[in-house]
């Protein structure tokens, strides 16, 4: 009766066999590409692609055959490191124990690492030690914070010194490090006459999760350097993904006080956020933003790469965040530049973007006005924007940041002031203009 219902299975035929077969080997081809084309877009836009081009049963067949293999091999460190993270990937938002390719992102971390420690005595930066870093990474499960960036410009950029390879231990390694140490000192204080104790062995984890490389000597043969440098990285790290968390929300007094010893080591090419990432930063942090600021315009950083960060803020929209912002840059007596020709914080702000900042501002309002007046749709944020522009610059004539002497600096205020006089801030600044 059973065989009546169910019918039997039938044997694939070779028709079905091609189709499979040239349906695998042209996305093997279309993956190849991606990962041939993307040097510069964000290892996050190529992951993506990725997932759009291969379909989910057939992603870890495909990361298999064409990924890994691109991630283990070859000297463009760029396709190794986008690899890297492509196999990451695939397993967010699981944690990176569950990844099936973890074992062997281990082993490479743990391979190239120990080369490049051993360039470490001759101050030599390893051709591979930004790899190194993407491997620490995503090992500890923090593989989206590079995301943002393309391969070519993590393969490029150098590192951190607290990033080098010599420094990057991983959270196992201190725990292994820890209980060796107390297996030690167990065996030493034990009755047992010292000709005749056990020698100590490293206490090692399940071959599960954590499979063994070489000896313990060779392994972990800087124990001291774990535990001296362990707590100096647990700072930096979650000082990195609190800077990268300062975007898209307001931090804690805490948070501020974890990250604020770190904003000047977090000056830094690969670490440190983009000019484009600036205006986010000020909105929902400007304490944070103001004194990170001040860290690039005291950095080494090209002066090209520098004015990229002061001229996003000439584009900052009137809110009371970017007010408190430029206020307190206007103010700010850090010195700058050489002993023989030094300068003020507060002299770059005024000097090349105070008037861009009041004329972006004036023209953010006149566009608000304009869409009200097509849609008539009416919003109070141009209200309010209008009144705290007016009090910012008040203070700005008050603190004699502003010369009311100076008729080509005041005129297109004094024109805004007087055009929303019915506001009473903007009627007492439009008085205070007009005496000159």
């Amino acid at each position: 009766m059973l065989s009546q219902i169910i019918p039997k299975s039938q044997p694939p035929t070779q028709e079905n066999l091609d189709f499979y077969s040239t349906d695998v080997e042209a996305l093997r081809q279309s993956v190849g590409s991606l990962l041939s084309s993307v040097g510069y877009r964000s290892c996050l836009a190529a992951a993506q692609a990725y997932a759009n081009i291969v379909p989910q049963h057939e992603r870890f067949r495909i990361a298999l055959d064409t990924v890994l293999p691109q991630m283990t091999s070859g000297s463009d460190y760029a396709l190794r490191i986008l690899s890297s993270f492509i196999l990451f990937s695939l397993y967010t938002p699981h944690p990176i124990s569950m990844n099936p390719f973890r074992s062997i992102i281990l082993e490479h971390f743990l391979s190239h690492r120990a080369v490049a420690r051993t360039h470490v005595n001759i101050n030599d930066t390893h051709v591979n030690e930004q790899f190194i870093w993407v491997l620490w990474k995503i090992l500890r499960g923090e593989g989206s914070d590079i995301g943002p960036y393309s391969p070519a410009q993590l393969a490029r950029e150098p590192l951190h010194p607290q990033m080098r390879a010599a420094q990057l231990t991983l959270i196992e390694e201190t725990n292994i490090s820890t209980s060796s140490s107390s297996a030690s000192t167990t065996v030493s204080r034990s009755s047992t006459p010292p000709l005749q104790s056990p020698r100590p062995t490293l206490v090692t984890r399940s071959s599960d999760h954590y499979p063994t490389y070489g000896s313990s000597e060779n392994a972990f043969n800087n124990s001291s350097l774990i535990n001296r440098s362990a707590s100096s990285y647990e700072g930096t790290s979650k000082a990195i993904s609190l800077l990268l968390s300062a975007r898209s929300r307001v931090l804690t007094l805490s948070e501020q006080r974890i990250l604020r010893p770190h904003l000047q080591s977090l000056v830094h090419p690969l670490l440190i956020l983009k000019a484009p990432d600036l205006p986010a930063l000020i909105t929902h942090n400007p304490m944070i933003a103001h004194p990170f600021l001040v860290w690039i315009l005291q950095s080494s950083m090209p002066q090209a790469a520098q004015k990229e960060y002061v001229d996003e803020i000439k584009s900052l929209p009137p809110t009371l965040s970017s007010f408190d912002f430029i206020g307190r840059l206007v103010m700010d007596q850090t010195p700058l530049g050489s002993v023989e020709a030094t300068y003020y914080v507060a002299d770059v702000i005024v000097i090349n973007v105070l008037a861009g900042f009041v004329h972006g501002c004036i023209e953010w309002i006149e566009r608000e006005e304009r869409e009200i007046e097509m849609t008539g749709k009416i919003d109070d944020k141009l209200e309010k924007a209008i009144i705290n522009l007016c009090r910012f610059y008040s203070s700005l004539v008050k603190s004699s940041v502003i010369d009311v002497s100076d008729d080509d600096e005041i005129t297109e205020m004094k024109h805004f002031a007087l055009q929303n006089s019915r506001f009473e801030e903007a009627n007492t600044l439009f008085r205070v203009l007009a005496k000159g």
